[in-house]
């Protein structure tokens, strides 16, 4: 059963949500470039990068060729966007900051996949209602 407490829920003076979606970005070919070093420092662009598009890191685990992003992503932003612009950022800042250790791995230049999986978490329970109901967005 889902926690309706309203720490999970985000609000704004006509809206109450909750999106929360998994995110899987592959490196190109699944070349095994993702290093202790380097995914600690993608783990703060990505919490950057969210931050900057209302959206929220919850999670992120990753292996040395994928990264599962778990994501609070907000209303206005298309799952589409905010996944380009965590690939756009965090290619340019990884190929700039560890350009020595990466030209050689790469493949055509490229570090992510242009595949991506996106896939929403949860279910909606009748608590979940009950709390939206009892938030009353609509007394203004």
């Amino acid at each position: 059963m889902l926690n309706t407490s309203s720490k999970n829920w985000r609000k704004g003076r006509k809206y109450l949500f909750k999106n929360h979606v998994h995110l899987v970005f592959f490196t190109k070919r699944r070349g095994r470039v993702l290093t202790t070093v380097i995914l600690s420092r993608l783990e703060n662009i990505f919490q950057e990068t969210c931050q900057q598009m209302k959206c929220l890191l919850l999670n992120f685990e990753a292996k040395n060729d994928y990264v599962h992003l778990l994501v609070d992503i907000h209303q206005t932003i298309a799952i589409s966007k905010l996944v380009g612009k965590l690939k756009e950022k965090s290619s340019h800042f990884l190929a700039k900051e560890f350009f020595l250790e990466l030209q050689d791995k790469l493949i055509d230049n490229h570090f992510w996949s242009s595949s991506y999986a996106a896939v929403s978490e949860g279910k909606t329970s009748s608590q979940d209602i009950e709390f939206f109901l009892e938030e009353d967005l609509g007394k203004n």
